[in-house]
């Protein structure tokens, strides 16, 4: 109410409520917290699922992170040439292969796909990732007016910042209750049934991904594959969860605009 009766507001509503500041900020803010899918479960997927230890699972941030410079390097040096202009096709695009890594990751998370398909995936990712925020940027301050780009960028960047704690509350949530399920209707089906041994597993489980490969904690073979299973049925929903997300984000950015401020502008 303040900023909007205030004479003289930090910050405009008439810029917050633009359409390319809104729904960049918005696409922004989903595409980092879909980004943090893989981020914090691909070293999951690694110590759950393939058996790795602590620090040899969270190499696997290596390539991803590789890509994620690389994206951004190559964007900014290559194609990057002025700020005047939209970066609609470019922005769409990027995202896109993000959307599509993210998919692809989900179908690969298992004990069977080869771990060099993974490693692709990620880099991929990575790669979307970088070359998609620095596209945002240029794409979203050519369709506004110059006076708003100090305050525009700062909005941008604030619901960037907002995604890590987003991304990782909803993904957790997801997480956890579809690995509950799958771990509590595994072991109910194996011969004993759901026992209050098997209960305590279960927490135990959700708590530590590396106890999957713990013989002083998982001690038989079946139970092992029930745990394994879990972790891939979980893995497999978080991250489907978030290319889902991502064709939401597509259409967001997608929908801030693709004439520039300059061309919009009488006289041009």
């Amino acid at each position: 109410h303040i900023e909007r009766s205030h004479p003289s507001p930090l910050l405009p509503l008439s810029i917050l409520l633009s359409r390319p500041t809104l729904l960049s900020s918005l696409a922004q803010l989903l595409f980092m917290a879909s980004r943090w899918a893989v981020l914090y479960y691909t070293p999951i997927y690694m110590l759950s699922v393939r058996g790795a230890s602590p620090s040899v699972a969270g190499t696997i941030l290596i390539p991803t992170n590789a890509g994620f410079a690389l994206g951004g390097l190559v964007v900014g040096s290559v194609h990057i040439r002025r700020t005047d202009r939209p970066y609609w096709t470019a922005c769409v695009v990027s995202l896109g292969i993000f959307t599509l890594s993210l998919w692809a990751l989900s179908r690969l998370v298992t004990a069977t796909s080869p771990l060099a398909g993974v490693v692709v995936g990620v880099v991929v990712n990575g790669f979307a990732t970088g070359a998609a925020i620095t596209y945002s940027l240029p794409h979203m301050l050519a369709l506004l007016p110059p006076e708003s780009h100090p305050l525009a960028t700062g909005v941008l960047s604030t619901f960037r910042g907002f995604a890590g704690s987003f991304g990782t509350a909803l993904g957790g949530g997801i997480f956890t209750r579809t690995l509950r399920n799958a771990l509590t209707e595994g072991f109910a089906r194996l011969e004993g049934g759901l026992t209050e041994e098997r209960k305590k597993l279960v927490e135990v489980l959700l708590g530590s991904p590396a106890s999957v490969w713990d013989g002083r904690v998982v001690r038989n073979v079946m139970e092992r594959e029930v745990a394994v299973g879990g972790y891939e049925g979980a893995l497999r929903g978080v991250l489907g969860a978030a290319a889902l997300v991502g064709v939401v984000i597509v259409g967001l950015q997608a929908a801030t605009g693709w004439t520039g401020y300059l061309e919009r502008k009488p006289g041009n």
